[in-house]
């Protein structure tokens, strides 16, 4: 007789197939937590200039008060509070080292983004992205800031010598939302960060932190990362071996319930007797 299945692996089966989801967004210069110690590569570089004080990121609870109609206090906006409790007691300051901007790593504009800095800079879309950006084939309308090719330190092409941006008016949100990401929220990543990359986390210096203004960036790139994950094209490879898992999962499915529905006829009362108690588990009959 064919073996049943017990309750919890035919519950399993029972489950919906799933999309095998896309490997993690990471630069290729970011390492894993446990080879950080010795690894000091820049994992993200960024356009924002390294100058730029706190109020140039965007208006704090504060500017957002006093823009009110009649100098109304705004309701508050109950979608941040979870994004508040990430942030915690964090707090940051720039020391103008421009460690941001530098190394290897990653800055990704949208096609909409693409076309506004194109558009400050007065030229051309298509000028602009042969210029300053690379395409990258597995994330449909994003593209990927180029390095300066004089520089030695891999700068960001838009890096200026005394650490501004030239195009701090318009950088790009992965720019302006620094260090407010989702990947920093996590303890370790943000320690590391802090260690090996830049010197404003939670420095001595820094000013109490407006948890507004600071949950909305988090909020922002938050959003920004999870349409870069549904933009992500999966390589040939990757989408053979989602329909090898898909195809097994249904085998696994087929056999299961088959030994539900036929059994080996040999092994005579005492084998219906056992299919009829797994029966009656599986229906929860008492």
């Amino acid at each position: 007789m064919a073996a049943s299945a017990p309750p919890a692996a035919a519950a399993a089966a029972a489950q919906p197939l799933r999309p095998a989801a896309p490997p993690p967004l990471r630069a290729p210069g970011r390492p894993a937590l446990a080879s950080r110690s010795t690894a000091l590569e820049r994992p993200w570089r960024h356009a924002r200039p390294a100058g730029a004080p706190a109020g140039q990121r965007g208006r704090g609870a504060a500017a957002a008060a006093a823009a009110a109609p009649g100098g109304a206090q705004p309701q508050p906006d109950a979608g941040l509070e979870a994004f508040k409790a990430l942030i915690g007691t964090r707090r940051f300051t720039c020391t103008q080292c421009g460690k941001c901007c530098t190394g290897d790593g990653e800055v990704w504009v949208s096609d909409a983004e693409a076309a506004r800095i194109a558009a400050h800079l007065n030229l051309a879309l298509p000028r602009f992205l042969a210029a300053h950006t690379r395409g990258y084939s597995k994330l449909t309308g994003w593209h990927m800031l180029r390095s300066d090719p004089d520089s030695e330190t891999r700068d960001c092409t838009f890096l200026r010598p005394d650490n501004t941006c030239a195009i701090h008016a318009v950088r790009p949100l992965q720019c302006s939302t620094y260090p407010w990401w989702p990947e920093l929220m996590a303890e370790q990543e943000w320690q590391w960060e802090r260690e090996n990359i830049c010197e404003g986390f939670d420095h001595a210096d820094a000013p109490p932190t407006d948890l507004d203004e600071a949950a909305r960036q988090l909020r922002l790139a938050t959003v920004q990362e999870t349409h870069k994950l549904l933009a992500y094209k999966p390589s040939k490879r990757q989408q053979q071996q989602q329909a090898q898992q898909q195809a097994q999962q249904q085998q696994q499915q087929q056999a299961q319930q088959a030994g539900l529905d036929t059994g080996s006829s040999s092994g005579g009362a005492a084998d219906w007797q056992q299919r009829l108690t797994q029966l009656e588990q599986l229906l929860g009959d008492d």
